[in-house]
């Protein structure tokens, strides 16, 4: 008897959550790639340079938004361990590129290497992007100003920080962002924490470092 692609997966192995993920991931990519496929297209068709030139740019836009979303995936089942400060130099990059720059937001990854399972470090990548967006649109006003992600690593523990040089703020109340994010963290035995200053905002999340081989937590 054949299987149908979600039964064969659920018999490999895949839980449930990260099933319901992957297809829609699945489903968010292939709508990207239709909607950039739909600009392309009527660029090609119109006559007015300066309309083709918008249809161009817009394409363009969603592509980089594209390759955000794709960097952000949830890792393959079975992925061995991968080094954190390349994943989150992949995430940055795709950020700056779809998003930040046109805002005039510089963003500077600050790196310091360290192996960790590829869940965990997914799920660090997700808060760390969902901090970046926090500080363009709460700190920087998405507008000209820089965003630095740092990394500090020790024996027991690894720690990712998101600081903005913008306007002081009045310490805000807990939203969604906030609450998803220390969700992601706590999901992995850490906590985020967040400190408001007269030169911006600064998001720490600590994890704990695995001792001993690393295992993939996706598996």
């Amino acid at each position: 008897m054949s299987l149908s692609p979600t039964s064969a997966r659920a018999e490999d192995g895949l839980s449930p959550a990260l099933l319901m993920i992957e297809e829609l991931s699945h489903r968010a990519l292939n709508d990207y790639t239709c909607v950039i496929s739909m600009l392309r297209l009527a660029a090609d068709k119109t006559g007015d340079s300066s309309a083709r030139t918008a249809l161009i740019v817009a394409a363009e836009s969603m592509h980089g938004r594209a390759q955000t979303f794709r960097a952000l995936q949830a890792p393959a089942r079975g992925q061995g361990p991968i080094d954190l400060a390349d994943y989150l130099e992949s995430v940055c990059k795709a950020l700056s590129t779809s998003s930040l720059a046109t805002a005039g937001i510089r963003l500077t990854l600050i790196r310091e290497n360290v192996r960790l399972p590829a869940d965990q470090c997914w799920r660090l990548g997700l808060a760390v992007t969902e901090l970046i967006m926090n500080a363009a649109s709460h700190g920087l006003r998405w507008g000209t100003g820089e965003s630095w992600v740092g990394m500090s690593v020790d024996d027991i523990e690894v720690c990712c920080t998101v600081t903005d040089n913008g306007p002081p703020i009045t310490l805000p109340g807990v939203g969604r962002g906030r609450r998803i994010i220390s969700a992601l963290v706590a999901g992995i035995g850490g906590r985020a924490e967040w400190s408001f200053g007269p030169s911006g905002v600064c998001a720490a999340l600590q994890v704990p470092r695995p001792s001993g081989p690393i295992h993939d937590l996706a598996s």
